[in-house]
């Protein structure tokens, strides 16, 4: 075992509360969240920074209120033109905590930080493709990652900030399933793969992965039974989370005590 363990943080955009089955849904099959959070813990009052993606998932990445890391509202072409609206180069993310303690640290899916040069390291980052070939390329890039870790002596901390199921939505024949949305079913579908190959090479006794997403759905019946919806913190936002712990027997254990974003950086590190 790695003297420290991998972390794989998967962030999904705008899921919806109950859109999985052991959040409640009964209108849609999700074998792969249902069986991450089966075995393992989830949080049922777990609160997010910001209503909206960009502030979100500052606050998940740096522990720090969203306003103070530069993301006073979300971002889009139209406020960057008239706005400074990144992530501010001075602050802290998990991938460098974790680079420091040697984790080799990715990143795969969505960025949405804005484009301070910083973060990149010249490396190329933006590549158009077709639409429903993404979930095909993330799936077979996080595949690869964790089967090159097995063969490395580094821990990894893995990013994979899905953008599904936030429009537009167009899944791969591969992918498609019988989730509440199509589109949907190819992010499930791609987690799914993802923790079988973690099963198939050990890597899973030795890795944390926690699910979560940055917001509240668009439509309000993906809500339920909060009353709110994205752009909006009715119940301070509640959004769900899924930790599978290195290692762990906790077997489906479910906490009601509430939590914050800003908590994970210190509990993951």
């Amino acid at each position: 075992m790695k003297t420290s363990p991998n972390v794989i943080l998967i962030l999904t955009d705008d899921p919806g509360y109950s859109a999985t089955g052991c959040y409640g849904t009964q209108k849609a099959r999700t074998p792969n969240i249902d069986c991450l959070a089966a075995e393992d813990v989830i949080f049922t009052d777990f609160r997010i920074a910001a209503s909206i993606c960009s502030p979100s998932r500052t606050a998940l990445l740096t522990g720090a209120y969203p306003q103070r890391a530069g993301f006073y509202r979300g971002i889009n072409p139209n406020r960057t033109a008239r706005w400074f609206l990144d992530l501010h180069p001075d602050e802290i993310t998990l991938a460098e905590h974790f680079r420091q303690q040697g984790n080799a640290t990715h990143l795969v899916s969505k960025w949405h930080f804005g484009k301070e040069p910083k973060f990149f390291d010249d490396a190329k980052v933006f590549a158009k493709t077709l639409l429903d070939r993404l979930t095909q390329l993330y799936t077979q890039r996080v595949i690869s990652l964790i089967r090159d870790q097995v063969k490395g002596k580094n821990p990894i901390f893995l990013y994979y900030a899905h953008n599904n199921p936030h429009t537009p939505h167009q899944a791969g024949r591969k992918f498609r399933g019988p989730s509440w949305r199509r589109d949907a079913g190819t992010r499930l579908k791609s987690i799914g793969q993802m923790m079988t190959t973690l099963q198939e090479t050990g890597a899973a006794e030795h890795t944390i992965v926690i699910h979560t997403s940055d917001n509240e759905p668009t439509i309000n019946r993906y809500a339920k039974p909060f009353r709110g919806t994205k752009y909006v913190t009715f119940k301070g936002a509640p959004c769900p989370v899924y930790f599978s712990l290195a290692g762990g027997d906790q077997q489906g254990d479910r906490f009601q005590c509430e939590r914050q974003c800003y908590g994970r950086l210190p509990e993951v590190i």
